[in-house]
C-alpha cells in the first residue's frame, strides 16, 4: 500500500504543477464565471419582444397583443414572446416608422379590414400570432352581437383543462412549449466538463505510460514496484488531479447558476444533484483511466497513441451526443437504455437526473451497480495489457497477443 501511495503521490504532484493543467482549469473556471455574468447582466434568454404598431382605427386590437385584457382573443405565439404597443396618428406615420426601424410590424386600415404593414417579409410565427388573435378578436365581437356571456363563453371553451396522454415509446418528447433553454445549456456544460475531464484525464495516463517506456524509466520502476501497484498508484494519483479540478470547477459552475439565477429554473435539488454528478465522474474516470493505462502500454511510441486509444474516445464521445441529443426525449427509451450501459452512463444518467419528469428513485443506483459490477472485469483487462505491454519496446502490441499470450 506505501508503494501505490507513493506513486500516486509523485503522479499527483507531477500532474498538479503542470503548466498546463493549471492554464487549462484557469479557462474553463474564467468561461464558466463569464457564461454566469452574461447571463445575470445581458438578459439573454429574455422573451423575444415584437414591437407592434396600431392607429385609432385600429387601437381597438390592443387587446390582442395584452392577454391579461382578454384571454380569449390574445395573440398566442409562445411563453417566450410578449408584444409591445405604439402609438400613431394614422397610416402614413405608421408607415415611416416600419421603414425606419421603429416598430416591427403595423396594424393600418380600418376595425374591419386591417392591413399589416412590413417592411419585408413577415415572420410566419409572428404573422399566425397577429391572424389568429385578430380571428378571435372578431369571433368575439360576433358573439357579443348575439348577446352571448364572453366569461362563460371562454371558460366553457378552455382548451387548457384538457389533459394529454402520451403513449408512444418516445413520451416525454420536450415541447417547445416545455423548452427550458438555461436547463438545456446547463446540461450541456455539466456534459461538456464531464467529458473533457475523463479525456484529458485519460490522454494523461496513456502519454504518462509512453513517457515512461521510451525513457526506460519503468524499468528502474518496475524493479521495485509490481505493475499492478505501479498502475493502480498512477490511476489514482491523476485520478485525484481529475478530481480536484472537476470540485474546483463544479463549485464555481454552481456559485455561479446560483449568483446569475440559473439555479431558479432547475427542478432538482442542486446539492443531491452536485454529489450525483461527482459520483458518475468518478465512475467513468475508473472505466476509462485503467483502458487508457492499457492502451498506452501497448504502444512503443507517442505517435502511435492517438490510433491506440481512439475507440475509447469514440466511446465516449457517443455518450456524450446521445446525451446531448436525447434531452429532448428524457423519458424516451432510448435514453433509458443508454444511461444503464457502462461507458455510456456516465453521460446518459446525469441527463436524466436533471430533465426527466418520470425517473424512479431505485434507477440510478441500478446503472451504479452495473457499472460497479463490469468494473472489475474492465480492471483485469487494463492491468493484463498493462503488464504485457510496459517492459515491451519493439513496437506496437496486438490487442489479442497481449490478452493471451504469456509475458516473455
Amino acid at each position: 500500500m506505501k508503494q501505490i501511495l507513493i506513486v500516486a503521490q509523485r503522479e499527483f504532484m507531477v500532474r498538479a504543477k503542470s503548466k498546463s493543467t493549471i492554464f487549462s482549469l484557469l479557462i474553463m473556471m474564467v468561461l464558466i464565471l463569464g457564461g454566469g455574468f452574461a447571463v445575470k447582466h445581458f438578459d439573454l434568454f429574455a422573451p423575444e419582444v415584437h414591437e407592434i404598431g396600431l392607429t385609432p382605427q385600429t387601437q381597438s386590437y390592443s387587446a390582442v397583443f395584452n392577454p391579461e385584457l382578454s384571454g380569449l382573443f390574445a395573440a398566442q405565439s409562445g411563453n417566450e414572446t410578449s408584444f409591445k404597443i405604439h402609438d400613431y396618428p394614422d397610416d402614413t406615420a405608421l408607415e415611416k416608422a416600419v421603414k425606419d426601424g421603429d416598430i416591427e410590424l403595423g396594424l393600418g386600415g380600418t376595425l374591419d379590414k386591417p392591413v399589416m404593414i412590413s417592411d419585408g417579409p413577415v415572420s410566419p410565427t409572428l404573422s399566425l400570432a397577429v391572424q389568429s388573435g385578430l380571428s378571435s378578436f372578431k369571433t368575439a365581437q360576433y358573439l357579443s352581437g348575439l348577446g352571448t356571456n364572453l366569461e362563460e363563453f371562454t371558460k366553457a371553451t378552455d382548451p387548457s383543462g384538457i389533459q394529454v396522454k402520451d403513449v408512444s415509446e418516445e413520451g416525454g418528447l420536450l415541447g417547445k412549449m416545455d423548452f427550458n433553454p438555461r436547463l438545456y445549456i446547463g446540461n450541456m456544460v455539466i456534459l461538456v466538463v464531464l467529458f473533457m475531464f475523463i479525456i484529458t484525464a485519460g490522454n494523461l495516463v496513456s502519454v504518462g505510460v509512453v513517457e515512461e517506456k521510451t525513457s526506460r524509466v519503468v524499468e528502474v520502476l518496475i524493479s521495485t514496484v509490481n505493475a499492478r501497484r505501479l498502475l493502480t498508484g498512477k490511476i489514482l494519483g491523476i485520478g485525484a488531479v481529475g478530481m480536484v479540478q472537476m470540485l474546483l470547477v463544479g463549485a464555481a459552475a454552481l456559485a455561479t447558476m446560483i449568483w446569475s439565477g440559473m439555479a431558479d429554473t432547475l427542478q432538482v435539488d442542486l446539492g443531491a444533484y452536485s454529489g450525483w454528478v461527482v459520483v458518475w465522474f468518478l465512475v467513468g474516470l475508473l472505466t476509462y483511466l485503467v483502458l487508457y493505462a492499457g492502451a498506452g502500454a501497448m504502444v512503443a511510441r507517442q505517435e502511435e497513441i492517438a490510433q491506440t486509444v481512439a475507440p475509447l474516445t469514440m466511446i465516449a464521445v457517443g455518450g456524450l451526443y446521445a446525451a446531448m441529443f436525447l434531452v429532448y426525449a428524457p423519458n424516451g427509451l432510448a435514453l433509458r437504455v443508454i444511461s444503464m450501459i457502462p461507458f455510456l452512463n456516465c453521460f446518459a444518467m446525469p441527463t436524466r437526473q436533471l430533465v426527466s419528469t418520470e425517473m424512479l428513485w431505485w434507477e440510478p443506483w441500478l446503472s451504479l451497480g452495473i457499472n460497479l459490477a463490469v468494473l472489475p472485469a474492465l480492471i483485469w483487462v487494463g492491468a493484463r495489457l498493462y503488464r504485457r505491454g510496459i517492459l515491451s519496446t519493439s513496437g506496437k502490441i496486438k490487442l489479442l497477443d497481449a490478452l493471451t499470450s504469456g509475458q516473455k
